[in-house]
């Protein structure tokens, strides 16, 4: 038997984690604000396959801009985040992307500069 959605937090079932999967994009819809919806199709599976594209996995400002905007839409709106991300112009600060490196069976990272 499926129970209603809202439960599968305790729920250790299968079935039901599907469920719930099945309905994220419908749910996300019905949420507000409308604006919502896209940001989350954009952080869901535009943002992944365009940072995969790079040479060097990284998020441009703009990308970050948006991620914050992405996540203020899901929770609680704290304005001031939103202005000190958009205060961080990308020509007045570097930006970093971190490299993982395995060799010889350890991590190694590296901190690189990405224009």
């Amino acid at each position: 038997m499926v129970r209603a959605v809202g439960d599968v937090w305790g729920s250790p079932d299968v079935e039901q984690w599907q469920l719930a999967l099945q309905r994220y994009d419908a749910t996300i819809a019905c949420q507000k604000p409308v604006a919502l919806a896209a940001l989350d199709h954009w952080y869901q599976h535009v943002l992944p396959s365009d940072i995969a594209e790079r040479p060097v996995a990284h998020i441009t400002h703009d990308e970050l801009v948006r991620i914050t905007e992405w996540k203020m839409a899901r929770g609680i709106w704290r304005a001031p985040n939103l202005v000190l991300v958009r205060g961080n112009a990308p020509t007045g600060a570097l930006l970093y992307a971190v490299h993982c490196c395995i060799e010889e069976g350890r991590r190694e990272w590296n901190v690189i500069r990405v224009a």
